[in-house]
């Protein structure tokens, strides 16, 4: 079963956060990497590239998903949180993404990133903020970064 996963963004305070969560709620970090860590990183301001750009934790039966965000995002700094679902399948994935963003606003297509088949994210008609992904790994001669 699918399940939809918290994604937070907290606007430079992740390790933190993620650190007090783990303390107070017994979790454990699985992950924290930076803008830094990752192909594009040398391309982004030091202040920038330092930033988390992705870091997992899980608490009893539940995964927390993190980043601090890009400061050319910062019109979106109200979203605190989006919803998050992974499926697996490419198609699934697509057109899950094509109806949430009907009547929507697009904030990155979904497309291939990195690894991954398919990423995307888009604001619902209701307002809510949405990152489609599908996992299904690219052969490594098709991943993009």
């Amino acid at each position: 079963m699918q399940q939809a996963v918290a994604y937070l963004n907290f606007g430079g305070q992740c390790v933190e956060a993620f650190r007090f969560y783990a303390e107070t709620l017994d979790g454990r970090i699985e992950s924290v990497t930076t803008f830094n860590d990752s192909p594009f990183g040398d391309h982004l301001p030091m202040a920038q590239a330092n930033k988390v750009r992705h870091a997992v934790m899980h608490l009893e039966g539940l995964t927390l998903m993190g980043c601090d965000g890009l400061a050319d995002h910062a019109n979106l700094s109200h979203y605190r949180f989006a919803l998050t679902i992974n499926l697996p399948c490419h198609q699934r994935a697509m057109k899950a993404f094509m109806a949430l963003a009907e009547d929507g606003f697009v904030i990155r297509a979904f497309q291939s990133m990195g690894a991954s088949r398919g990423f995307g994210t888009v604001i619902d008609q209701f307002g809510m903020l949405w990152t489609v992904v599908n996992s299904t790994p690219m052969p490594q001669a098709e991943a993009s970064y």
